[in-house]
């Protein structure tokens, strides 16, 4: 006859559901377990702090560590089959598939690129494909943008911004240089 054994169980901290002592598991082991999973484990020790999801942008509560998007819809959303992973819009043109932004700078040059030439953006934004924004390299390109090219994009996109931050920071130099930023009424006539 065979032996019968008690199948142990606990109620989760996190879910309050009961989980049960896998087979191979000492009871030591589990008696010392105080959630049924890793997911469980990790909402209870680390504070909830909603996160803004990189596909939808809407804020969620991560459920585990490294999550970055709040459903597997925004995931898939991001990561479509039609870029790569740094998010470079693909197209196909004369029946060969290709990064558009170098399909854009071979119709602007007139001619095809070779391999060893590189298609920088200007301003950074891997999505923008305007023949303006675009520049040919003729070897590897650094990370980022040039400063000139960045406050360009600036004054040209945002125009009122930046007027306004100038005045802000002049006004706070002038009020700064004279009485020490307090200003004194003349009360004489």
């Amino acid at each position: 006859m065979k032996k019968q054994t008690e199948v142990a169980s606990r109620q989760c901290e996190q879910c309050k559901l009961n989980f049960f002592k896998k087979p191979r598991s000492s009871i030591s082991l589990f008696s010392m377990r105080k959630y049924c999973s890793k997911t469980c484990q990790y909402k209870a020790q680390v504070k909830l702090v909603s996160i803004a999801c990189a596909g939808c942008c809407r804020n969620f509560v991560p459920e585990r560590r490294r999550q970055r998007f709040c459903s597997v819809e925004c995931n898939s959303n991001l990561r479509r089959k039609n870029s790569t992973p740094r998010y470079y819009v693909r197209c196909t043109a004369d029946g060969r598939r290709m990064l558009e932004h170098r399909y854009v700078m071979e119709l602007h040059i007139g001619r095809t690129l070779h391999k060893w030439e590189q298609v920088h953006h200007k301003n950074g934004n891997t999505l923008d494909n305007s023949t303006d924004n675009l520049e040919l390299w003729t070897r590897q390109q650094p990370t980022g943008q040039r400063v000139l090219d960045m406050i360009d994009f600036y004054i040209t996109h945002y125009r009122g911004l930046v007027v306004a931050r100038l005045s802000e920071t002049n006004d706070k130099e002038l009020s700064g240089s004279v009485g020490g930023g307090l200003c004194v009424a003349n009360s004489g006539g």
